[in-house]
């Protein structure tokens, strides 16, 4: 029998020294892990009380004398980390209380979560979790990988209800600061993250598996998206897709456990699961409870429609794709048709107002990320181009045209106060060289700097102080607030001034 065993690869043999020249024959078992849990076993066995054994004069005190045979021990340390609940219910670490804030315990500990009976996982568990878990980095970081691996195990303590508990009751920038910090490089090959969006997407049949256990591996899925990280996010909604569109009821428990998240990128996604389950579902009987629930949760308030374009269009869709389907439904289907009547955001601070608090050295990066000229704001927000592709006109309104004001205006100016005017424009040109001309009629000037902001100021002051009170007044109303940081005019009537939406978005990231 040990011969066939050692050919199998089971058992090795070999050599080992005693003293001097001597050796002798051993056979060992090959895989380590499997003999550490053999040798606790056996252990365990031997002892009744393991209060005590684990103290000084005890059969196991050599294991755990101090920390260099913690570390020696190992392999039987994660042993012990598993079966030590499993037979008298008491943590491992609760019977080495001097060492049990050590780290080859604590990552035992970590590791034992993955194997253990759910049963003997509780709040105690929990705590230790908080008080030494987390005081390493290392075993912070594996504790998650941990959990991501057993989120859709019913019953189990640290499954995704527990992570879901956990994650919702933070604010959108204290869970950024975690949470979505620790998915940022979690899409490889070897991560807790990875595997489960592969297990989710991938076609095999998983009607073996009970729709507690999915809609949990749905909820951790979910979680995902809070991820700035594009691929994990698309991956995510992809996978869940796959794992719901044929449990459209599972996928309406995880939208209702999902209605108030403070994250939209968590709630925009949610939809598009829905939007994809319903074209891809072969339970068309159950698109109509779907679409009810979409109505009653997006549309039915028309004043109450989230103000997000992508959310709307994926909500809308399924609709319109079970109204193409022939399905009755209770609602007319212009009720989830745009214009929609959501309510412009009623406070948008003014350009003054942030920079009095938040130009300055502490809020520098985000500060000239968004406001000033940097490629978010440039070419996220658009303001690289001077115009988007949105009207600068709320529906029902007369459209502006601010460059016929503003020439109107500066046709009625004198000679001097134009020429104050037109020294606003903050570029410095020079007439190009007599060998640099495109031909006859063309007029070409070089710019060859900018104006400081204290010269403009100077000039700004001295143009006024020639107005009238009525053209001052008209100024200030009409013209002023339209000037770009180029002096150019944003026509709202026809381009939407992409500065409130930069002041929008600082005044969001702020709060």
């Amino acid at each position: 029998m040990i011969p066939t065993l050692i050919t199998e690869g089971v058992l090795s043999k070999n050599r080992f020294w005693k003293e001097g020249n001597d050796y002798e024959e051993g056979v060992y078992l090959a895989y380590e892990r499997f003999e550490d849990h053999l040798t606790v076993q056996y252990l365990l066995e031997q002892c009744s009380e393991l209060e005590h054994e684990f103290k000084e004069g005890g059969k196991l005190r050599n294991y755990v004398k101090d920390e260099n045979a913690i570390y020696r021990y190992k392999g039987l340390i994660e042993a012990f980390s598993i079966q030590v609940p499993e037979k008298n219910g008491n943590e491992f670490y609760t019977l080495i209380p001097d060492l049990k804030d050590k780290y080859p315990v604590v990552e035992s500990f970590v590791e034992s979560l993955l194997w253990r009976k759910v049963q003997t996982i509780n709040e105690e568990s929990k705590k230790y979790v908080n008080e030494h878990v987390f005081s390493y980095q290392g075993t912070h970081d594996y504790f998650w990988e941990i959990i991501l691996a057993v989120t859709g195990i019913p019953n189990h303590f640290f499954n995704a209800h527990s992570l879901h508990n956990h994650l919702i009751k933070f604010s959108l920038a204290d869970r950024d600061a975690n949470w979505t910090q620790l998915l940022k490089f979690k899409y490889d090959d070897e991560s807790s993250v990875k595997r489960l969006i592969d297990w989710a997407w991938n076609q095999t049949d998983k009607s073996h598996i009970s729709d507690e256990s999915v809609l949990l591996s749905s909820i951790t899925l979910a979680w995902f998206h809070t991820s700035t990280n594009r691929k994990l996010r698309d991956c995510s909604t992809k996978a869940l897709v796959s794992l719901l569109q044929n449990r459209i009821d599972v996928l309406l428990k995880l939208l209702k456990i999902f209605e108030g998240v403070n994250d939209p990128y968590v709630y925009e996604r949610l939809f598009a699961v829905a939007y994809g389950c319903t074209l891809r579902t072969d339970q068309k009987e159950k698109i109509a409870k779907l679409s009810e629930y979409i109505f009653k949760t997006i549309f039915s308030d028309p004043t109450g429609v989230i103000p997000h374009i992508l959310l709307r269009d994926y909500a809308r869709g399924a609709i319109e794709y079970a109204n193409y389907l022939g399905i009755e439904l209770s609602f007319e289907l212009s009720e989830v048709r745009p214009p929609y009547q959501s309510v412009w955001p009623g406070e948008i601070p003014s350009r003054e107002e942030l920079e009095e608090k938040y130009d300055n050295d502490k809020y520098w990066d985000i500060w000239h990320s968004v406001m000033g000229f940097e490629d978010f704001a440039r070419y996220t927000i658009g303001t690289n181009s001077g115009a988007s592709d949105w009207s600068g006109c709320k529906i029902g309104e007369t459209p502006i045209d601010r460059e016929q004001i503003f020439e109107e205006f500066k046709n009625k100016l004198g000679s001097e106060q134009l020429e104050l005017l037109n020294c606003l424009d903050p570029i410095i040109t020079k007439e190009p060289d007599d060998d640099f001309k495109f031909g006859d009629g063309i007029e070409i000037k070089i710019a060859v700097g900018r104006k400081t902001e204290e010269e403009l100021d100077e000039i700004r002051i001295k143009f006024k102080k020639l107005l009238t009170p009525e053209f001052l007044f008209q100024y200030e109303q009409e013209i002023e607030p339209f000037l770009d940081h180029n002096f150019k005019i944003i026509n709202t009537g026809e381009y939407f001034d992409l500065r409130i939406a930069q002041r929008l978005i600082f005044s969001k990231v702020i709060n």
